[in-house]
């Protein structure tokens, strides 16, 4: 897809209620503008990291790498989580999706490795605590209940405790 003032323009989202990200890539003083049509709940602050080919992309349900170099998406996958992508973090050579329903370890080559729900959204209700916290050993969850969770990195529940006062 082409797009006037635009190098690279992607079309990741097809529905009318998108949000238009742009991108400028920078190799060794030749600047490109890159231009990415997604959807409308992509986190901005939190929806790129680091992969050994390029750059990891989380554009709320759709996963990319991009290539700065080249300018192109060179793989792409789809998760189906049932609420909105919150932000993505480099784990080894995969990544940990901090979502508002999931909780997805997913690959360097995109694969869902496993994916991790609660009892209710994982964003806490009357705290300005956060919701999501990562350790070394386990991922650590408050969600609206108040209920707590932590789970190890390969997705197994370690601690659940529910809120005893519903």
């Amino acid at each position: 897809m082409k797009i006037d003032g635009y190098d690279k323009a992607f079309q990741l989202e097809k529905l009318h209620f998108c949000k238009l990200i742009e991108i400028k890539v920078d190799l060794y003083g030749d600047i490109k503008k890159i231009l990415l049509v997604a959807s409308y709940h992509t986190p901005i602050d939190y929806f790129v990291a680091l992969h050994e080919e390029g750059l990891f992309f989380m554009l709320n349900d759709v996963l990319c790498i991009f290539d700065p170099v080249t300018l192109e998406i060179t793989q792409k996958a789809i998760i189906s989580p049932l609420g909105t992508m919150f932000e993505v973090h480099p784990f080894g050579k995969d990544y940990i999706l901090y979502g508002e329903i999931e909780i997805y370890r997913v690959s360097k080559n995109l694969k869902e490795i496993w994916s991790f729900s609660g009892a209710d959204i994982f964003v806490r209700c009357g705290s300005n605590e956060p919701a999501f916290k990562m350790k070394n050993d386990r991922i650590c969850l408050y969600d609206f209940l108040g209920n707590y969770y932590e789970i190890d990195y390969n997705g197994n529940l370690i601690t659940e405790i529910l809120n005893e006062y519903l």
